[in-house]
């Protein structure tokens, strides 16, 4: 583990950083979060299987999900899949005791950030979500911008031609 001082993404503040720790496993549970919050100020939630873990998150949109594969009710993927549907820009980091190339492709096929293997969470977990906490940045911006519009007006005239780029803009935007 590095013990190097490390910065939140710009644009970030500490108090912003929540994230949530799903297993079912609550020794596994605490470990990964005490990780989190040893290493940073950021702040750990926790739920026990991924219907919980959606019921929390409808309440307190977290900045990042970290969950087991392996659960009851709903399993890792299975919560991956929901939150992709639900809350496409909180990111969702896999974790498992079971793993393997196969789980983490299928794992980023199925919309998940990354993937971290139980046994690498003390030297990778903190960077991991760092990183992907920095790349989510800019997405959050633009949601906090978009969320600040109040009209947009375009003027197209009689040029089809613009509007193809119009449909391009937006779905860029949409995406």
């Amino acid at each position: 583990m590095n013990d190097k001082k490390r910065t939140l993404p710009e644009g970030a503040t500490d108090d912003e950083i929540n994230i949530l720790v799903v297993d079912d496993a609550p020794v596994c549970r605490r470990m990964a979060g005490s990780i989190i919050e040893k290493n940073s100020s950021w702040r750990a939630t926790y739920a026990e299987d991924g219907a919980v873990a959606l019921a929390t998150i409808a309440r307190e949109t977290p900045s990042l999900i970290l969950t087991d594969l392996q659960m009851p009710n709903m399993n890792g993927l299975e919560l991956v899949g929901a939150v992709r549907q639900q809350y496409p820009l909180i990111p969702v980091v896999l974790m498992t005791a079971y793993g393997n190339e196969e789980i983490a492709a299928r794992a980023l096929r199925e919309g998940a950030a990354s993937y971290v293997p139980k046994k690498y969470l003390r030297m990778d977990l903190f960077d991991t979500v760092h990183r992907i906490l920095a790349a989510t940045v800019d997405d959050r911006s633009c949601l906090r911008l978009m969320d600040r519009v109040v009209e947009t007006t375009f003027l197209l005239e009689n040029d089809l031609g613009l509007i193809s780029e119009l449909v391009a803009h937006l779905r860029q935007d949409i995406q």
